[in-house]
């Protein structure tokens, strides 16, 4: 009920059956909180998210790292990344791990800004951690990757995609998409063409042919 309520706009109706729950004795669970963290920020209710937040913080309920990841999520999509890098340097002092998700949202959050040097301080981070911690993943470079390109940082760009596709990952449809863009733009570019030839994945090149 409190997703449905969410999903369509009605922040008050849900928090008004979070209370009554409470009332009647339902004690949220972390669960239910990872809703209601949800439904409030993807509805704009950052403020809000974060005094619940608070609240769980008191009650000891956000020792969960998918409750750092809504939450993070929506203060990057709101436009506050000093906030939302705050709580990302908060879990080292409570001695939680982040997950892949966790620096997948953030590096996201900080590649559409254009702090693509913070992006990728936390790339070469997730790579410290060993592999008992939280490497990179496939979404980790293709996101970079394109918050590369969305930049112009071609140099970059190239030298993320061999690191990439060295460490076992291929270009995702996104990326993709986005070398292609300058060959629809300005035509036929032969060094752009051997670019995507030697990163991008055989089966896709029948695009170009």
């Amino acid at each position: 009920m409190l997703q449905g309520l969410f999903r369509n706009g009605r922040c008050a109706a849900a928090k008004k059956l979070l209370n009554e729950m409470q009332d009647r004795g339902q004690i949220p669970s972390t669960h239910t909180y990872c809703v209601v963290l949800d439904g409030l920020c993807k509805n704009g209710h950052i403020s809000e998210a974060l005094s619940v937040f608070h609240t769980m913080e008191s009650n000891g309920l956000n020792s969960h790292i998918s409750i750092y990841s809504i939450l993070i999520d929506g203060l990057c999509k709101n436009g506050k990344f000093d906030v939302a890098l705050g709580l990302f340097d908060e879990l080292s002092f409570k001695e939680m791990q982040p997950d892949v998700i966790t620096y997948n949202i953030l590096i996201h959050g900080l590649c559409l800004e254009g702090l693509l040097e913070k992006a990728e301080e936390l790339l070469r981070k997730m790579e410290e951690t060993g592999p008992t911690g939280c490497l990179p993943d496939r979404v980790t470079y293709n996101t970079i990757v394109q918050g590369c390109i969305r930049r112009k940082k071609c140099d970059k760009a190239v030298a993320l995609l061999e690191e990439m596709t060295k460490n076992g990952f291929s270009v995702d449809a996104s990326t993709f998409s986005m070398l292609l863009h300058p060959l629809y733009t300005t035509g036929q570019d032969p060094a752009l063409l051997e670019l995507i030839q030697k990163f991008v994945p055989k089966e896709n090149m029948d695009v170009l042919a």
